[in-house]
């Protein structure tokens, strides 16, 4: 595995789109159902000035969490291997919401396997979009101010896509002319009553070798889970 101590923030920021996993609730939302809800938190719109309540499927959200994950790469023979692993807690409270957003504040710890670099603990933001009509649009989160949107393919199953960032590319040490995407998974299920989040991202990067050839390969990049712990 290679060394952590210089490349840990580094890893942090290619992993900011992996936390969309940390908190959706293992049912879809309800918008009708959310809407009536009694709140346990509400505020004053800016535009009306009417009290609106934090949708139930937002206040489901609070908890904390925690997870084991793996980062792979690709070497200079383009073979995947292990670059990096850490466990990490994650902790959503407060909820809240605006005209714009309903989310929950999330406060995350990363120790990572193998290094002797301390925890590092970052904040950030995870919830919905708010549709015109008031109920719940897109998934989204928010971390390093970098904001990820997720979309439900079926009950507790959820994608996320996003593009290769340099950072990404520059550590599977290919020609400087790379590009690739990154697909995310997420399924959310119960094992003994316990609610656990399994999560794969799937990486395609393309490139030219040397010879002038296009060239391409897919891998698992990140492999974990987040499991609920019990209040």
């Amino acid at each position: 595995m290679r060394n952590l101590n210089r490349t840990v923030f580094g890893i942090m920021i290619l992993l900011a789109s992996l936390f969309l996993s940390a908190c959706q609730p293992i049912q879809a939302p309800d918008p009708a159902a959310s809407s009536q809800s009694q709140p346990i938190e509400t505020i004053t719109g800016n535009n009306n000035g009417s009290s609106q309540v934090v949708p139930k499927a937002v206040r489901d959200l609070e908890g904390t969490y925690v997870g084991s994950w793996t980062l792979f790469g690709i070497d200079e023979e383009s073979k995947v291997v292990e670059l990096a692993s850490w466990t990490d807690t994650i902790k959503a409270e407060n909820p809240q919401m605006d005209d714009e957003q309903a989310y929950v504040l999330t406060t995350s710890e990363m120790v990572f396997d193998g290094s002797d670099a301390p925890p590092v603990t970052f904040t950030g933001r995870e919830g919905y979009y708010l549709m015109p009509d008031g109920s719940l649009g897109d998934y989204f989160v928010e971390t390093f101010g970098q904001v990820t949107k997720s979309t439900e393919l079926g009950d507790n199953v959820w994608i996320s896509v996003t593009p290769a960032s340099a950072e990404d590319l520059a550590s599977y040490l290919l020609p400087n002319d790379s590009s690739g995407q990154h697909v995310l998974v997420k399924v959310v299920a119960s094992e003994e009553g316990v609610e656990i989040h399994r999560i794969t991202r799937v990486t395609t990067v393309t490139w030219t070798d040397q010879a002038g050839q296009d060239r391409s390969i897919q891998f698992v990049s990140i492999q974990g889970f987040h499991k609920r712990q019990s209040e």
